[in-house]
C-alpha cells in the first residue's frame, strides 16, 4: 500500500479541510477548492494568491497565513486549478488594493492564472501577476516552456506577504504576538493613566519624537498633549476635501494686478491640476485664481472669481469641456475657455468651437506652449492646432480614414464596448470567444493609444467614432 486516501476523486477536498480543521486561522471554499485566511480580506491591503497542481504539499496550502499567501487555489493532482477557481480566490482575498498573482512558470498555471486576472479586471479588481522560473536545469529542455518555477516560490511568497502585510492594515498584528501587544497597551495605560493614554494615542502621531518622550514621562505642564506639529507651509490654494480649492472672491478679483492673467483650473485628476498651477505660477503675469476637479465645481469657482481664462480638461466626470464652455459662454462673457485634449478631430473641434471655447490644445505639447496658449486666449485670440487648421477649415475627415482603420469586427467590439457591456456578454453577444474579445480590445488600444477600457471609450468619443 502506498497511499491512505478514500477516493482520489475527494483527496484534494478532503486534503484542503483537514489543513483548517488542524489551524483554525483558515478556510476552506469546498465547492471552489480555494484555501484562505479567515476572516476575510483585510481592508487596504493587497492580496496574495497562489497555486498549482496537488501533490507538492505543503506547496501551496501551506503556505496560507499571516506573512505569506492570502489564499491558494490547488487543482487535482498534478494538474493546474481552472480560471474559475483562481477567480474566486482573487475575489475572496481582494481588499481593495489589489492583488498579486505569484504563479509557476508551468504552461497551464500562466495561462490559466493570466485568464482569471482577465476575468478579475473585468470586476474591477487589479491583479498583476509575477512569474517564477528559477529552474536553470531546463532553459533550454525542449519539454517545457522555459525555466520552471520551484523552490524559488516559496521566497517570493514569504518576501511579498511579509511586506504586504507589513503595509496592510493599522492593526495587522501578527496574531501569535497579540499576547505580547495587549501587555504592553495594560502598561501604557497603567503609567500614563486611561484619560492620558487616550489621549496620547489619539494625537500621537503628529507630536515631535522629543515632545512625546516629554508628555510621556509627564514633564510637561500641560495637562493635554502638546498640538501636533504643523504640515507643511499652507499653500496658496489648500487642498479641501471636496477637490476644489479657490481664493476667496475680494482677494481673486481685487488683487489682481494691471496686466494679469486669472485662470481657473479645471481637471478630474488633482495631480495634473496642481502640475499646471505650479508651471503657470512661475510667471508672475499669471495668476490661478482655483482649481476645481468637475464641471459643476468649475461653474461655482467661476461665479466666484470671475477669471479671465479657464483651463479645462475635455473630459470631466459630469460632462465634456466643450459643454462646460457652452454653460459659461453666456453666465461669463468675459471669461475665455482654453480646452486640453489627448486627441483632436475635426469632430471635436466643430464641438467645442460651437461652444464657445476659444481654443483645444494638444496635452503632448510643450509646457512652455499651455503658458503662451493662456496668455493668448486671455488676450482674446483664437486657438486651433496647427495640424487640424487645415482639415478643419477644409472639413477634410481625417476621423473615417481613422475609423477605416478598424476592422469591423473592431467596430462592432468598440459598439458593445459603448454599450456598457463587459467580456463575457459581449463575446455571447457577438458570438466569438472571450480571448477573442480580449485581442480585440487590445488593437484598439493600440490603434487608439489607450491603455484601459475607459481611455478606449474616452479616445473614442473624442474622435467621433462614437456617440456619446
Amino acid at each position: 500500500m502506498k497511499k491512505l486516501i478514500n477516493s482520489p476523486e475527494t483527496v484534494v477536498t478532503e486534503a484542503l479541510e483537514g489543513v483548517a480543521a488542524a489551524h483554525p486561522s483558515l478556510s476552506v471554499d469546498v465547492e471552489n477548492k480555494v484555501i484562505t485566511r479567515a476572516g476575510g480580506p483585510t481592508p487596504g491591503k493587497v492580496g496574495l494568491v497562489s497555486g498549482g497542481g496537488s501533490g507538492h504539499e505543503p506547496l501551496h496550502g501551506g503556505f496560507v497565513g499571516y506573512g505569506m499567501l492570502d489564499a491558494a487555489c490547488p487543482g487535482e493532482v498534478f494538474t493546474s486549478p481552472v480560471p474559475d477557481q483562481m477567480l474566486a480566490a482573487t475575489q475572496a482575498v481582494n481588499g481593495g488594493a489589489g492583488v498579486l498573482h505569484v504563479v509557476k512558470n508551468y504552461t497551464g498555471d500562466v495561462l490559466n492564472f493570466q485568464m482569471a486576472a482577465e476575468m478579475a479586471g473585468d470586476e474591477g479588481i487589479e491583479v498583476i501577476p509575477v512569474v517564477i522560473n528559477d529552474d536553470v536545469a531546463v532553459q533550454d529542455s525542449l519539454y517545457t516552456a522555459g525555466r520552471r518555477g520551484t523552490g524559488a516560490t516559496v521566497f517570493v511568497e514569504k518576501i511579498a506577504g511579509a511586506l504586504a502585510d507589513s503595509v496592510g492594515a493599522p492593526s495587522a498584528t501578527p496574531p501569535f504576538l497579540d499576547a505580547e501587544r495587549r501587555a504592553c497597551e495594560r502598561q501604557a495605560r497603567s503609567g500614563l493613566g486611561e484619560e492620558a493614554f487616550e489621549l496620547a494615542f489619539e494625537d500621537g502621531l503628529g507630536m515631535s519624537l522629543d515632545d512625546a518622550v516629554a508628555y510621556a514621562l509627564k514633564q510637561s505642564a500641560e495637562t493635554s498633549p502638546p498640538a501636533a506639529a504643523p504640515a507643511d507651509p499652507p499653500r496658496a490654494l489648500p487642498a479641501e476635501s471636496t477637490a476644489v480649492g479657490s481664493l476667496s472672491r475680494s482677494l481673486a478679483v481685487e488683487g489682481r494686478g494691471a496686466g494679469t492673467v486669472s485662470v481657473l483650473i479645471v481637471d478630474r485628476h488633482r495631480v495634473v491640476a496642481d502640475g499646471i498651477q505650479m508651471l503657470l505660477e512661475q510667471h508672475p503675469d499669471l495668476q490661478v485664481v482655483g482649481i476645481a476637479t468637475s464641471a459643476g465645481d468649475a461653474v461655482a469657482l467661476a461665479s466666484d472669481t470671475r477669471p479671465d481664462v479657464i483651463v479645462a480638461d475635455y473630459q470631466l466626470p459630469d460632462m465634456t469641456g466643450a459643454e462646460l464652455a457652452a454653460r459659461l459662454r453666456d453666465e461669463q462673457a468675459t471669461t475665455h475657455i482654453l480646452l486640453l485634449s489627448s486627441v483632436v478631430s475635426n469632430a471635436l473641434l466643430r464641438e467645442a468651437v460651437k461652444a464657445g471655447a476659444r481654443g483645444v490644445l494638444l496635452k503632448t505639447q510643450p509646457a512652455e506652449q499651455l503658458v503662451d496658449a493662456v496668455r493668448r486666449v486671455g488676450a482674446g485670440e483664437m486657438l486651433i492646432p496647427a495640424t487640424s487648421l487645415a482639415d478643419f477649415i477644409t472639413g477634410s475627415d481625417k476621423d473615417a480614414q481613422l475609423f477605416d482603420l478598424l476592422t469591423g469586427r473592431e467596430r462592432e467590439v468598440l459598439r458593445q464596448l459603448a454599450a456598457g457591456l463587459d467580456n463575457r456578454h459581449i463575446a455571447a453577444q457577438m458570438g466569438i470567444g472571450y480571448v477573442t474579445v480580449r485581442s480585440h480590445l487590445r488593437n484598439l488600444s493600440s490603434k487608439l493609444d489607450a491603455h484601459s477600457r475607459l481611455e478606449i471609450l474616452a479616445r473614442a468619443a473624442e474622435l467621433g467614432l462614437i456617440v456619446r
